[in-house]
């Protein structure tokens, strides 16, 4: 049995796109071949559609389907709660040994691309050290446990930086970084909050769309909009 309010989201978001593509409940049933009494269900909140359902409306109202999807609300009375016991912990390696130690924390469906992790930093010695490529995240870092040693690349050049417990500091999109624990009788930890700055996921996607050499001209205009003559056009000779 579908819930009450999730069908009403389902049904709010149909309404308001049949309205702005104005069709009535017959024209959308015509051109989308779903019965009109089973749109007025969804409408209404008496019915969920299923995937089948919402391909055809998506098509017949020029839309993406994750538009006419409802947001996902996972939070109770206005939080979200995640026991230390249930975090989900996996090792990763890079080189062939073991180098993270990742420990999710709580995450909502609400901010998608807020995710916070604790890292045991497994990697000891500089000479294993392996950095990655940056990625498209922001991220915010908290050293938790013992000193931080800390690689990042700027302009081609890697530096390296140690923190201390209780230091933070913020890591840029696409830099690449790496952290060891330059102590080995005491594995360090932080805390790393990775999220979406303003340039979010349908902002990328546009972009995908766009292709790279529009993003490049968004990020750093240098084309007017239209060519100027390179010289003035010659006059027509009067007639003999």
């Amino acid at each position: 049995m579908s819930h009450p309010a999730v069908s009403r989201d389902y049904g709010a978001i149909l309404l308001a796109a049949r309205n702005d593509s104005k069709l009535t409940v017959e024209l959308l049933a015509e051109r989308s071949g779903v019965p009109a009494e089973r749109i007025r269900a969804i409408e209404a909140g008496r019915e969920k559609p299923d995937l089948a359902m919402l391909e055809r409306f998506a098509k017949t109202l020029t839309m993406n389907l994750r538009d006419l999807l409802p947001m996902s609300v996972d939070t109770d009375r206005g939080i979200k709660a995640l026991p230390r016991a249930e975090r989900y912990r996996r090792t990763i390696q890079r080189g062939g040994k073991d180098y993270y130690l990742y420990e999710d924390l709580v995450t909502t469906t609400e901010v998608p691309t807020l995710r916070p992790e604790v890292l045991t930093l497994l990697c000891t010695d500089e000479k294993d050290l392996v950095m990655n490529e940056g990625h498209f995240l922001h991220q915010c870092t908290v050293a938790l446990r013992g000193t931080v040693r800390f690689f990042w690349t700027w302009e081609g050049v890697t530096h390296k930086r140690d923190f201390l417990e209780g230091d933070s500091w913020y890591i840029r999109p696409f830099v690449p970084h790496s952290f060891i624990s330059p102590d080995p009788k005491n594995l360090s930890q932080i805390m790393a909050f990775t999220f979406a700055g303003a340039l979010g996921s349908d902002a990328v996607n546009e972009l995908g769309i766009l292709g790279p050499e529009a993003a490049r001209r968004i990020v750093r205009e240098t084309t007017q909009w239209f060519r100027e003559p390179t010289s003035s056009p010659k006059k027509a000779s009067p007639g003999r």
